[in-house]
């Protein structure tokens, strides 16, 4: 009757040897699914940060390209201007040397 116990509770130890490895062998296929369903959450999101960062920089260089065209159409017409002014002061300014020389003459 004591072997037939001890046979027994043998017996008892080697299924819960078994459900043990069987438990770990679970388990580590478990963790293998999750860190692989981690790791495609995390490149889905890197790939939806990085989309959404390009599409802000790109919106943000349309912007600037848009804003930057009447800046430069005041710019060009302000050196027109400047150019204008200018040139009539040259011309002023021509005009009384030649009106100098004449009066003065060819001295």
């Amino acid at each position: 009757m004591a072997e037939d116990v001890l046979n027994l509770v043998k017996s008892a130890e080697i299924d819960a040897d078994s459900l043990v490895e069987v438990a770990k062998k679970e388990a580590d296929g478990i963790i293998k699914d999750s860190k692989a369903t981690a790791e495609d959450s995390y490149r889905t999101i890197i790939e939806d940060a990085k989309s959404k960062a390009n599409k802000i920089m790109e919106d943000a260089k349309n912007s600037a390209s848009a804003n930057k065209e009447p800046i430069i159409s005041k710019a060009e017409e302000a050196a027109l201007l400047i150019k204008k002014q200018e040139e009539s002061k040259i011309n002023q300014i021509i005009d009384s040397l030649i009106e100098r020389i004449v009066e003065n003459g060819n001295s």
